[in-house]
């Protein structure tokens, strides 16, 4: 589903390079969630950014579904990224938009028809619970509701990949429950992959099939979550995976 190899990246500032990502080579199987761990710094968030493109990899290719999105035009990625879902840790919705506007937008910005769009997005916030709020505005939502329209909207083009950029450290535990098991319904119901970033340990147990662990811009170890049932902290999964190598 989707392949990593020898995949660079280094951001550049005013005191000179910094190389983020070390030749990642990586195969992520289709229909599995897998979960990116690892301390501040080690490069997840920008690892799981590269897989859609949205961080253009100084070297290396990234291939999904079949297709190498390294080899494609602007044109044809695009078009790719319709079929990637992306979930952000702040939501990003925007506040002059109501439920339904936000959830409808990316398929007005594709000029798809309104009546198709209305039943896309009224099938939607029925899935994630929210239909008897779709007039209303982000400032009225709680944490939770705000990230399950930003899951309807991930949605509205109809995925097979959804990626998760730390979807639930903003939200408090008891919601943070809750959006793990709404992403666990989706994924059963809709077969879709997920790959997900996080620094929470119960987000790995509760959802994720596969665990990727970086360290320093490097994968430090890659295993199903079979293999290290009983790790209660991130700290400690680290160093399990490393004596598995």
């Amino acid at each position: 589903m989707i392949t990593l190899k020898d995949v660079s990246k280094t951001f550049y500032g005013k005191t000179g390079g910094n190389k983020v990502l070390h030749r990642i080579s990586l195969e992520i199987p289709e229909g599995a969630v897998t979960g990116i761990i690892g301390s501040s710094g080690a490069g997840k968030s920008t690892l799981l950014r590269t897989i859609n493109l949205l961080e253009q990899p100084d070297e290396g290719s990234v291939t999904v579904n079949g297709r190498e999105l390294t080899a494609l035009s602007r044109r044809e990625l695009a078009a790719e990224r319709k079929k990637i879902g992306m979930i952000f840790q702040h939501f990003n919705l925007l506040s002059s938009r109501t439920v339904y506007e936000n959830v409808a937008l990316p398929l007005e910005l594709t000029r798809t028809g309104r009546d198709v769009i209305r039943q896309k997005v009224t099938e939607l916030l029925a899935l994630v619970g929210l239909e008897s709020k779709a007039g209303e505005y982000p400032a009225n939502l709680s944490g939770g509701q705000r990230q399950r329209v930003a899951i309807a909207r991930a949605l509205v083009n109809e995925p097979h990949l959804l990626l998760c950029d730390e979807a639930t450290s903003a939200l408090d535990p008891f919601t943070t429950r809750s959006v793990l098991q709404l992403l666990k319904d989706l994924h059963r119901r809709l077969n879709l992959t997920i790959v997900l970033v996080t620094h929470e340990m119960e987000v790995v147990k509760a959802l994720c099939s596969h665990v990727v662990c970086m360290d320093s811009g490097r994968i430090a170890a890659f295993s199903t979550t079979e293999a290290w049932s009983g790790q209660r902290d991130i700290t400690a999964f680290e160093e399990f995976l490393k004596s598995e190598q």
